[in-house]
């Protein structure tokens, strides 16, 4: 059963990474020592609204709401929400 194993390592890798500052009006600074390959800005609907290589993501022409950041690393995406305002 593989479903223990990818809630696990969901979880590792949310807990490698912080986000700040939350909630958000410019610019969103990723913390982590994870190399990232890539970053996406998701609606709560899943559709990507941006995509990003940078570790501070210019978030400033979101209209305010609640968005999901999904980091792509080797080990797998490690997924923050975060609030525009």
């Amino acid at each position: 059963d593989i479903a223990p194993y990818v809630n696990t390592n969901q979880a590792y890798l949310d807990s490698k990474v912080t986000i700040s500052p939350n909630p958000v009006s410019d610019v969103l600074t990723i913390n982590t020592d994870l190399e990232l390959m890539g970053i996406q800005v998701l609606d709560l609907r899943g559709s990507v609204i941006a995509t990003d290589l940078n570790k501070e993501v210019n978030v400033s022409q979101l209209t305010a709401g609640t968005y999901i950041l999904q980091m792509i690393t080797a080990e797998g995406v490690a997924t923050k929400k975060f609030i525009k305002k």
